[in-house]
């Protein structure tokens, strides 16, 4: 295969990183498989093909092999692949490849490409060294071991195998060959080369410091295989070759030093964490020739740096020496000979050359412009320098540099180093003994000389115990508990070194420093304590012994009051000042340190040193410090104090006490100690400190305190050890305590409120003031000699800072309101007064100066504009820059989640004060404001994504970037880009600013990063030990270790998660669009995007967004692969990381759903992704992978359990979810769109069974039959199924609940915090993609699941989701029937509708929904069950109940006549046993059943009571046909109907404030009660029911709204459904209906109901006379419903109106006229529908549309035809009133009479009608009315007749025909349809049109036949009052009865005639309200004998032309369709009769 460079090892490198930390056994193999895959390249390491002649040729052809296919390119890219051949040595194919991976990540690193590819190819060799190391470096776990460690064993001696090539060689030669590689480049780096003009110079220097990190990382590599003994005599001897010539210059040299070094450690406990025996050592030193040949190899004398000779010697003479305990042949060498070697070593200056460049990195001290300066003098011979400076250039070879290990290398180093010391102190301690001998007889004889006056020169005094000592101090500095062997208990021949070193002289001081770093930790430091309280350990711990030697507490406080009380002499006396003697000063260094380090780490020694009246820490180090001493030592005494003021559990008295000792120091300026113009604040709750028992000085002419040391000796010094040690001690008396809670005091505990109260402000803000103005502002001005001093003096001042801000508890404050002239006084000042107290805390002071926005913010805004590149490169050389940076960051995040309550409550409180800095605190504002002004600083925050050297920073960037994009100053839009559109200020500002690309890829590289995911925070402190009580304690709990500076760890992982975070927060709708989301997702800014013209935005191949790391990561597992966790790439994400995949498919939701996004989104994930399909067909069956972890136990539905983890449980549900809800938006999409093709893939996903849905090239993944990780073979079922009962599972733990006593929010309750989801569930369309034949069966199936699933024990959450979903279900059931019918037709025979039902599997369903009713604890879901229940009856009712039904539930039949039944139940017996079934199911439930209904009708929540009411009246109608209907006997004996009744008064205020616009859901509830009432009502029984229980009553007494009418706003017509009067007539309409029902069912002479109805009208006069007046305009549908029912209403009490219109004060009267006056309107079609206007916008849309032309009048809108009928039953209500009202009954003792009265006036002729008026009707009225309905009848019958014709002749109907019945469907499936099925749904249409024609004309016919009487009567009695006058009396013949009526007439016979009407009401006279006199009316009803002879004219001419057109009218039953003989009977007779009036008068 032609070679390629392929980028494989940066993505291993950080796998290998996360599976060192990682304890998962899967995740781990799944990087062992990994490097398994790839072990042949790290076996190769840097192996690689040369440059090649004939591939170069091929490469300037143009035509490369790349990815082992021949590419065409173009001449740019063969320069640059020839470039990147000739300066990486590689082949040209190779380099090929490289530069295509350059080109396409050149913008990921805003280099060219030629760069990007050098950059990809150094990172790639870096990153393969460091899984090299990793691998090696696991062999140290051998105590500990780790799943990694163990696992990577195989592969680890893999690498090391001789048969795989020498790696340790390798690994040499390269070091080698980098070394060449990197001089060559220096040398060719000049500004005119060809290198430079060809790359440029910054590529270059990346290079060398990329060739610099991989020999380090060789370096490391080499020093692994040494340390554990695996490196071959030959290249140790290669290494030592190597060594020789190297010199100090080059920093290599101490890593081959120490790899030298540790090949020749072979100590016992070396050779035990190795795994190995004492005596296995390598096998080359067990040759008899070892000794010789390496001691002469080592001790030729050609060594560049004889030290490193000697140090290697004497590591190899300890090696000899462990090798001969354990060679019986020995090795040639006796004891004394090693110790001679050792010797020999030792006097080349072995320890000191240890001290100060093998553990330089904790010794060297870094000069600013100078070389670095370590504690020993070597001379430059032994360093191997040589000096050749001339002519003044300094040219000195073998200059030493800085060293800084690796952190893992310096634990490597530091145990080496460790088993090299301890195994000298052990075994060769007579050479000790020796050497201190030596020293001390130097030191002497030395003496004696100086004593003598000697001039004799003698060579410098050797010091090799000192610099023992001092590395022993150097190995365990700041190691706790490491130092641990050398105490008791532990190794006794260590202890018994310390007490030996203790009488070593002129050793003292290294001897303190080394008891100090032994005494680090708890343990060490308890230890270290005891010693120097035994003097040296000499006496035991108890003893009491007077102290003999210098190495006890005694001597050192001896010391220190002797130093103190002899300086103060010299004070006192004003003479000379004796300072103290440098090596006296540096051994009181020493002493105080060892003292500062027992008193931090032992609370023990603490407590017991303060409490001793020998020693008073405290009180002597205060002393000591006021004295006249360097700042060196005052820094150290404020170490110790600091370390002794820490709390421990008994209380924090000693900070308290530290707080006074610094009062009466005075020790800052007198400036900060004045007292301000403030007046007296209160102090809190705490007891006053007991003022300072020095009087102050009033009248110092100087200060002479830390301000005087800082700006007149430190500064002058250029070093800041008191500054730093003043700034440590201040933060360490602010405590933050562990305890979150101990914080509602209002602070720490160890900041005293009234400090100073005598004499100033109290408090310690002057403390606080002097960090901030006199060293922290000053920090960056001043100049240092040791370079990282700076940072060092900025972090102690951050550190100060940041403990004020974290101590804060600004909550504790807050009391109440603002305060407002509302408050009373006392409460007012309780608020000043708190308020006050927050202002003496010192937090206080650094809010006021952040806030403020001056210098203090800028020098935080400095800090972290340092910039990221600086820290990730200057890191390891400056170690306080990163955590300066990280507390800036903290600060400015804590001061973030501070600013809002104490700029809005806290500075406004004290603003109502009176103080000095009003003009200060009103000048406040919030950060974000001062970051507004500072771009630069927001987009160096932005780039601290790019953080490599710390976790925490990249989070607290992300996490301040959130905090931004939230403030209104960065979403508050502004006008810009190219197009004038909106644009986020936050977004234009980082994508316009340089670093825009490096920020972009600084979030890509987070994420891509591999970390494992850890589902709890175990987070460690990252603070100083004096944060916490008694030092670091691992007893602490998490919440604990939460509340300590540092929080918890901050892993890659976390990263990911914020920054998921970040893009979620900003898609929220609250956040305009675009916002910083969209600019790290790709999506365009400068437009919008939803209009963006680059359509292909997501697409760029060249551009790596964010979105396409995380589709990246979601497609892992997608491809439908099994899942093998060796294979990585198939184990999806929510299994490797189940919170990351849950926040990644939650943003790819919001982008889908998000209005801006969601087109580019859905495309781009449509066609380039297919990441719908995917992942809905990936996602799993069963909760298993990923949820490793014992949290609780899960069990599923099938009892099968295991132990999960809690968090990632909660993660996959999410993430499920998410994946859903994604689909059904991509599915309504499809659906919408018409992509038909996307929606059916999707819904076969979930509904296609694996037997009949699966196809030959169909997927096996997609389907349930598989085999699962555990081997378990699932039963085929749906997939929708399936995902359901994974779902059904359940979760066990131990974690109790625990109520919370809240303090604060006592009054509020969790519902009230609840979001309540309004969206409900839904079937979307693209269910109707599903196969018709099968879709309903799948119904069944998931319907039947989802009722199971609710009948177990579930959550009431899940019972009311599974709830709705059931509900959904039955509702797409019902609504998708008729569908169903007409696609699954075989014949147009109607009668299959019915038939197709499954009676048992629908009996099954509705058993198991009202089992689920009645199941206890069902409360919440019993709702939506309730609903399932209706829409099942509603399902399975047959057609012709389900119009009637309909019919009667929305209008009452007011003609009061019995429905047709021409299209009632059939003979269909698969509906009859449905719904004798569906009576038997609820009868089984029986009063349980609707015992749980009413009472949720009247106890629930309103939703629920509208549920229940609806159930209760389906349940009423499943029982209307039976003689006693069950329900209404539970009601009434339950006393339910009263209370229901009852229930309408309680809710009169409610509903009349809901029509003033109240959000409510009374109305509803009201409406679906009486819709139970009105369905009640329309049974004798229910009405008699009704009216015994007060529905009258109430309505008379307790029904203001009723007469809410004329208080409306009329003039409103906005969205019709919120106008008052719409409102008003959803909640009185039904009222209305109910009472007509009522009266109509109980019949017109039923005393009682016509007194209750009188009282009603009586009650409500005035809007009932509102409603007759109908003066409304427009005329509205709703006015015309109005009308109706009150005309019915009048219709049905017209018999009981006409007995009481004469009584006096009857409220009748005035009201028949107003009846009356609706005639000439309604009977004339011109005057009512003039005004007559759509309103709502469902009417408006009903005007636009056509009615079809076969069901009404050509040109007739749908609206019209609705408004017609309306007006048609109002006229049949009028008629109905005015034929009861002119047959006056009167009684007499014995008989009963009828009396005629006239209601129209006797004019036919509207020519001669002279007193026609609009309030009184005349004759004629009622002709024209007859003509109309004449018109109107012969257009009903021939359409009537059309449609029967059409029905009865369908099979010969040509298509257009059938077509035209079609469209009048509204079905929008019609091409869908074959014939057979388009004539079913034709036959469908035609019937429902006869249906309605049908009643058009039956209509027609009632108001036709009604005129005629009315006509005839009133014709009768005006011609009739001039008998024999007008014309001979002929024979009247008698009149038939009618189908609807009764004549009212006596027949021919002498019988009286039964015509009776059934609607209308009717009056006699008028009463004295009458608008015309009696005698007017008499006049208009009794006319002359010329008008009579007129009238008979008239009726001649006019009215018998109307007569005939009557009699023209074709009623057969050929015509209609039904026998109308009776009817068309009684027409002819009244015809005739009228005839014979007009020619026998």
């Amino acid at each position: 295969m032609e070679p390629q460079w392929t980028p494989v090892f940066e993505e291993l490198a950080r796998n290998v990183q996360s599976a060192l930390r990682s304890d998962s056994h899967d995740y781990v193999h799944t990087v062992l498989s990994l490097l398994e895959a790839n072990k042949s390249s790290i076996l190769a390491l840097f192996d690689s093909k040369a440059p090649n002649p004939a591939h170069r040729a091929q490469l300037k052809l143009g035509t490369p092999v790349i990815g082992g296919k021949e590419r065409s390119v173009n001449e740019q890219f063969i320069a640059g692949a020839i470039i990147l051949s000739d300066q990486l040595e590689m082949d040209e194919y190779a380099a090929a490849s490289l530069f295509q991976h350059g080109i396409q990540q050149h913008t990921r690193f805003d280099r060219t490409p030629v760069d990007t590819s050098i950059i990809l190819f150094h990172r790639e060799r870096i990153a393969l060294l460091y899984v090299i190391y990793a691998i090696l470096d696991t062999a140290g776990s051998v105590d500990s071991p780790t799943e990694f460690s163990k696992a990577i064993v195989p592969l680890r001696n893999d690498l090391l195998a001789a048969s795989n090539g020498n790696l340790a060689n390798k690994a040499l030669v390269a070091l080698e060959t980098l070394d060449k590689k990197s001089k060559s480049l220096k040398n060719d780096m000049t500004a005119t080369s060809n290198l430079v003009v060809q790359l440029g110079m910054a590529i270059n220097e990346d290079r060398l410091d990329y060739i610099q990190q991989e020999r380090t990382l060789l370096a490391r590599i080499l020093f692994a295989i040494a340390f554990y003994h695996e490196l071959p005599s030959t290249v140790l001897k290669a290494n030592i070759t190597a060594l020789k010539t190297m010199n100090l210059s080059d920093p290599i040299t101490i890593y081959l030093a120490v790899t030298v070094m540790a090949a020749f450690e072979v100590s016992a406990e070396h050779m035990r964490i190795r795994g190995k025996a004492e005596e296995e050592f390598p096998q080359y030193m067990t040759q008899n020739t070892f000794v010789t040949e390496y001691a002469q190899f080592i001790t030729s004398t050609n060594w560049a740096v004889p030290a490193i000779q000697a140090t290697i010697l004497f590591q190899l003479s300890l090696c000899v020496g462990n090798i001969s305990g354990h060679n019986n042949n020995g090795t040639g060498l006796t004891e004394d000979d090693l110790q001679a070697v050792a010797e020999r070593a030792i006097e080349m200056s072995t320890f000191q050359f240890i001290a100060n460049y093998i553990l330089g990195f904790k010794s060297q001290v870094v000069v600013t412009g100078k070389p670095f300066e370590v504690p020993f003098v070597i001379s430059n011979a032994l360093l191997g320098i040589v000096d050749q400076n001339t002519d003044g250039f300094d040219t000195t070879v073998g200059k030493p540099v800085a060293v800084r290990f690796d952190t893992s290398l310096q634990d490597g180093v530091l145990a080496l180093l460790e088993f090299t010391v301890r195994d000298f102190i052990i075994t060769m301690q007579p050479l000790l003994r020796k050497i201190k001998h030596r020293e001390e007889d130097n030191a002497a004889h030395q003496s004696s000389l100086r004593q003598s006056q000697s001039t004799a020169i003698t060579a410098a005094p050797r010091n090799d115990l000192e610099a023992l000592f001092t590395v022993v101090a150097l190995i365990y500095k700041d190691r706790p508990e490491a130092g641990l062997r050398f105490w008791p208990n532990n190794d006794d021949r260590l202890y018994r070194f310390l007490k030996w070193g203790v009488d070593c002289k002129n050793t003292a001081r290294s001897f303190f420093d080394m008891l100090g770093s032994l005494a680090t930790g708890p343990q060490c430091a308890q230890y270290a304590y005891d010693f120097l309280k035994s003097n040296g350990g000499r006496y035991g711990t108890q003893s009491s012994a007077t102290p003999n030697t210098l190495c006890s507490w005694g001597k050192l406080f001896e010391a220190i009051d002797f130093y103190t009380k002899e300086l103060n002499k010299d004070v006192a006396s004003g003479g000379h000042i004796e300072k103290i003697r440098p090596d006296e000063e540096a051994l009181l260094k020493s002493f105080l340190n060892l003292l500062c380090t027992v008193g931090q780490y032992s609370p023990v020694a603490r407590a017991a040193m303060n409490e001793s009246k020998q020693s008073q820490v405290i009180h002597s180090l205060f002393l000591f410090f006021i004295c006249p001493i360097s700042v060196d030592l005052k820094a150290c005494v404020l170490d110790s104090i600091a370390a002794f003021a820490a709390p421990s559990a008994a209380g924090t008295d000693n900070a308290n006490l530290v707080w006074e000792y610094l009062e009466q120091a005075r020790i800052l300026p007198k400036s900060y100690s004045t007292a301000l113009p403030e007046p007296k604040a209160a102090v809190g709750d705490k007891a006053a400190v007991p003022a300072a028992t020095t009087t102050r000085q009033e009248n110092e002419n100087m200060d002479s305190g830390i301000g005087f040391d800082i700006d007149e000796i430190e500064t002058s010094n250029e070093t800041f050890p008191e500054t730093i040690a003043f700034t440590r001690l201040l933060s360490s008396l602010v405590q933050v305590p562990l305890n979150p809670e101990d914080l509602l005091s209002g602070g720490s505990p160890t900041i005293p409120d009234n400090l100073g109260s005598t004499y100033r402000q109290p408090g310690v803000i002057p403390y606080a003031r002097f960090i901030l103005d006199k060293i922290f502002v000053k920090a960056f001005s001043r100049s240092y000699r040791v370079a990282n001093e700076k940072w060092k003096v900025v972090d102690s001042c951050l550190d100060f800072m940041e403990r004020c801000l974290l101590s804060y508890d600004i909550g504790s404050f807050i009391l109440g309101d603002l305060p407002n002239s509302q408050q009373d006084h006392t409460t007012i000042e309780a608020q000043r007064n708190n308020a006050l107290r927050a202002s003496l805390h010192p937090a206080f002071e650094i809010l006021t100066r952040l806030l403020a926005g001056g210098d203090v913010l800028q020098e935080v805004f400095r800090i972290i504009s340092t910039g990221v590149d600086v820290l990730n490169k200057e890191d390891r050389k400056t170690p306080y820059l990163k955590s300066s940076i990280a507390r800036s960051f903290r600060i400015v995040s804590k001061v973030m989640q501070l600013q809002d309550v104490f700029v809005e409550y806290i500075v406004p409180v004290l603003l109502t004060t009176s103080t000095s800095r009003n003009s200060l605190l009103s000048s406040l504002v919030p950060l974000e404001q001062h970051l507004a002004y500072s771009n630069s600083t927001i987009v160096d925050i932005a780039c601290y994504i790019n953080c490599d050297v710390s976790n925490e920073i990249c989070s607290l960037s992300i996490e301040i970037l959130d905090r931004l994009s939230a403030s209104h100053l960065f979403t508050s839009s502004g006008m810009g880009g190219h197009r004038g559109i909106v644009t986020n200020r936050l977004v234009r500002l980082l994508e316009n600013s340089p670093q825009s690309t490096q920020i972009l890829f600084g979030f890509v590289n987070k994420l891509e990063a591999e970390d494992e995911e850890q589902s709890t925070d175990a987070g460690s402190p990252s603070a100083g030990n004096a944060m916490s009580v008694d030092g670091p304690d691992s007893s602490l709990t998490v919440a604990q270790r939460r509340a300590v500076l540092g929080g918890p760890s901050f892993t890659g992982s976390k990263i990911r998660l914020q920054i998921m975070r970040l893009l979620l927060d900003n898609l929220d709708e609250s956040r305009s669009p675009p916002s910083i989301a969209h600019f790290l997702l790709g999506y365009p800014t400068e437009s919008k995007i939803i209009t963006s013209e680059d359509k292909d935005a997501l697409s760029n191949p060249t551009s790596v967004t964010v979105l396409h790391v995380i589709l990246d990561l979601l497609r892992r597992g997608m491809d439908g692969q099994d899942i093998d966790y060796n294979v990585p790439d198939t184990v999806p994400l929510y299994i490797t990381h189940p919170q990351l995949a849950e926040k990644c498919q939650e943003l790819i939701y919001r982008l889908c759903s998000e209005a801006e996004t969601t087109a580019p989104t859905m495309r781009y994930l449509r066609t380039a992704e297919s990441f719908f399909y995917r992942h809905l067909r990936a996602l799993p069956f069963r909760f298993e992978g990923g949820l490793e972890g014992d949290d609780g136990t899960f069990t599923r539905m099938d009892n099968s359990s295991f132990r999960g983890n809690f968090v990632n449980l909660v993660s996959q549900l999410y993430q499920r979810s998410w994946v859903m809800r994604t689909s059904a938006l991509e599915l309504r999409v499809a659906c919408d769109t018409n992509q038909r093709r996307e929606a059916i893939r999707l819904l076969s996903l979930l509904f296609s069974s694996t037997d009949n849905g699966r196809s030959a090239h169909d997927d096996d993944y997609m389907y349930s039959l598989t085999k699962t990780q555990n081997g378990h073979l699932t039963q085929p079922r749906m997939k929708v199924l399936e995902l359901l009962d994974s779902l059904d599972f359940t979760w066990d733990d131990d974690v109790k609940v625990q109520e919370l006593e809240r303090h604060y929010f006592a009054d509020i309750t969790v519902d009230a915090c609840v979001e309540k989801d309004e969206h409900g569930i839904s079937l979307g369309p693209g269910f109707d993609f599903l196969k018709v034949e099968q879709r309903e069966s799948m119904l069944y199936d998931v319907l039947e699941a989802i009722l199971f699933k609710l009948q177990r024990d579930c959550s009431a959450d899940v019972a009311t989701i599974l709830g709705k979903a059931a509900l959904c279900i039955l509702q797409r059931l019902r609504s998708d029937h008729f569908r169903q019918c007409i696609f699954q037709a075989t014949s147009a025979d109607p009668r299959e509708i019915d038939a197709r039902l499954p009676a048992e599997r629908l009996h099954r369903v509705a058993r198991n929904i009202i089992a689920c009713i009645l199941k206890s604890g069902t409360s919440q879901s019993r709702c939506n069950l309730y609903s399932t229940l209706v829409n099942y009856f509603q399902y399975t009712r047959s057609e012709g109940d389900s119009h009637r039904s309909m019919k009667s539930a929305e209008h009452y039949r007011l003609d009061g006549q019995p429905a047709l039944e021409a299209n009632g139940r059939g003979d269909n017996d698969v509906r009859e046993a449905l719904e004798l079934g569906n009576q038997v199911l609820v009868s089984e439930a029986g009063d349980r059943l609707f015992e749980v209904v009413c009472r949720d009708a009247s106890d629930i929540d309103q939703v629920c009571k509208i549920a229940a009411f609806t159930l209760l009246n389906t349940l009423y109608g499943l029982f209307e046909k039976d003689n006693t209907n069950r329900v209404l006997i539970h009601l009434v004996q339950r006393n339910y109907l009263k209370h229901f009744i009852e229930i309408m008064a309680r809710e009169d205020l409610d509903l009349q404030a809901s029509i003033k616009g109240r959000v409510s859901r009374v109305p509803i509830v009201s409406e679906t009660r009486l819709t139970l009432f009105l369905r009640i009502a329309q049974r004798r029984d229910g009405a008699e029911q009704l009216l015994e229980y007060g529905y009258f009553d109430v309505l008379t007494a307790s029904a203001a709204v009723i007469d809410m009418r004329t208080n409306l706003n009329t003039t409103d017509f906005g969205p019709f459904e919120q106008t008052e009067g719409n409102r008003y007539h959803n909640i009185v309409y039904p009222m209305l209906q109910v009472g007509v029902a009522i009266l109509a069912n109980l019949g017109r002479n039923h005393r009682t109901a016509a007194n209750k109805a009188e009282s009603f009208v009586t009650s409500h006069q005035d809007t009932i006379a509102s409603i007759l007046r109908d003066d409304d305009f427009p005329t509205t549908i709703n006015s015309l419903r109005e009308l109706r029912s009150i005309t019915a209403f009048f219709n049905q009490l017209a018999g009981h109106i006409a007995t009481r219109t004469a009584a006096t004060g009857s409220v009748f009267g005035p009201l028949h006229s107003l009846l009356v006056a609706l005639i000439p309107k309604y009977f004339s079609a011109e005057q009512w529908s003039a005004s007559l206007q759509p309103v709502s916008d469902s009417e408006k849309l009903l005007a636009s549309m056509q009615a079809p032309s076969l069901t009404a009048r050509k040109g007739t809108t749908l609206f019209e035809r609705d408004a017609k009928s309306l007006a048609r039953d109002i006229c049949k209500n009028l008629l109905s009133y005015c034929q009861i009202h002119t047959d006056r009954n009167s009684q007499t003792a014995t008989t009963t009479s009828t009396t005629f009265t006239p209601l129209f006036t006797w004019t036919v002729s509207t020519a001669t009608s002279g007193y026609d008026s609009s309030s009184v009707p005349s004759l004629a009225t009622l002709v024209g009315l007859m003509n109309r309905t004449t018109t109107d009848l012969q257009g009903g019958i021939q359409r009537h007749q059309t449609q029967l014709l059409k029905l009865n002749k369908l099979s010969s109907l040509t298509p257009d025909e059938k077509q035209e019945i079609l469209e009048a469907s509204d079905e929008d499936y019609l091409d869908s349809l074959v014939a057979i099925q388009r004539d079913q749904l034709a036959v469908q249409v035609l019937q429902k049109m006869l249906l309605t024609s049908t009643h058009e004309v039956t209509s027609s016919l009632y108001v036709l036949e009604t005129a005629l009487v009315l006509f005839w009567r009133h014709l009768d009695y005006y011609l009739g009052q001039y008998p024999g006058q007008l014309d001979v009396t002929g024979a009247q013949p008698g009149l038939g009865a009618s189908r609807f009526g009764r004549s009212g007439l006596n027949g021919i016979n002498g019988a009286q005639s039964s015509f009776r009407s059934t609607v209308g009401p009717t009056a006699a006279d008028f009463n004295k309200s009458q608008s015309q006199s009696q005698s007017q009316l008499s006049k208009n009803f009794k006319p002359t004998l010329a008008e009579a002879q007129e009238l008979k004219r008239d009726v001649g001419n006019i009215v018998l032309s109307t007569l005939d057109n009557i009699m023209g009218l074709d009623l057969s039953q050929e015509r209609i369709g039904w026998d109308n003989t009776s009817r068309n009977t009684f027409i002819e007779m009244l015809i005739r009769n009228i005839r014979s009036l007009v020619e026998r008068h």
